[in-house]
């Protein structure tokens, strides 16, 4: 499967989950090996921006249709070195495993960046492009299907109301490994800076975690940017329409850069 893009799209509501686990949990409701098992699971790793509380994650999770299982799980502060060193890799790769022995396409999304750019992570773009590369590879070994994500923008402005975000050459970083790997990947880093400079500073600021965080998410901006990574993914992938919930009126806004909160 080779599909490469770039996209800019949209957003939905729903409860953001405060703990890192498996939304829903599989139940007797969807029993193994019958018509009725889901047919992917999905699988995100990444850094606060992803994790539960701060990211995007948990609400991407929740709009996920019937049965089929979402792990959110993104770690707080990592970086594409430190998440493998500190044992999240294994918790995705394990998922993987598990899912496709029921029978599932395992699905993973990964986003790093934020930290990784840090001076103090000494993590060259080289590296992250090295580190990326290889998560690809053990999640195809693992039997899975792999989706790189850019990463999300700071909603940080200049004087003048300019967005003005440093991630960039990050996010192309992301973007060239899954060219060079042939995989699917979300421009989340693109259709971010799009929305967040159309609604302006004001707006983007009321997205914010914490005043002066500009970079995590409260629950309003965990349910815009959610919505946008579900509406790239069933983009990126036709077949995952009939897994993510739609929103249409939501995806239209966030299209059409208007401030919903």
């Amino acid at each position: 499967m080779h599909l490469t893009s770039l996209f800019t799209a949209a957003v939905l509501t729903l409860a953001t989950v405060a703990s890192t686990a498996t939304i829903p949990a599989a139940t007797a409701a969807c029993p193994i090996a019958t018509s009725t098992t889901p047919k992917y699971s999905f699988t995100l790793a990444g850094d606060s921006t992803v994790a539960p509380g701060s990211g995007w994650g948990n609400d991407f999770c929740s709009l996920i249709k019937g049965c089929a299982p979402c792990l959110n799980a993104a770690i707080k502060g990592t970086t594409t070195a430190s998440f493998r060193a500190d044992g999240g890799w294994k918790t995705v790769l394990d998922n993987v495993r598990s899912s496709k022995a029921l029978g599932q396409t395992p699905l993973v999304a990964m986003q790093w960046g934020h930290n990784d750019q840090k001076p103090a992570a000494n993590i060259t773009v080289a590296q992250y492009k090295a580190n990326l590369a290889q998560f690809v590879v053990d999640v195809q070994t693992a039997g899975g299907t792999p989706f790189i994500v850019t990463s999300l923008t700071r909603r940080t402005f200049d004087g003048n109301g300019k967005l003005n975000d440093t991630l960039g050459p990050w996010a192309d970083a992301a973007a060239a490994v899954a060219v060079a790997k042939k995989i699917n990947y979300l421009q989340l880093h693109t259709a971010s800076e799009t929305y967040v400079q159309a609604i302006g500073e004001a707006a983007a600021w009321r997205l914010d975690n914490a005043p002066g965080d500009h970079t995590h998410l409260n629950p309003n901006g965990a349910t815009i940017f959610g919505r946008m990574v579900g509406d790239l993914w069933m983009k990126v992938l036709v077949g995952t329409k009939g897994a993510i919930r739609a929103n249409a009126t939501l995806t239209y806004d966030i299209a059409h850069g208007k401030a919903v909160f």
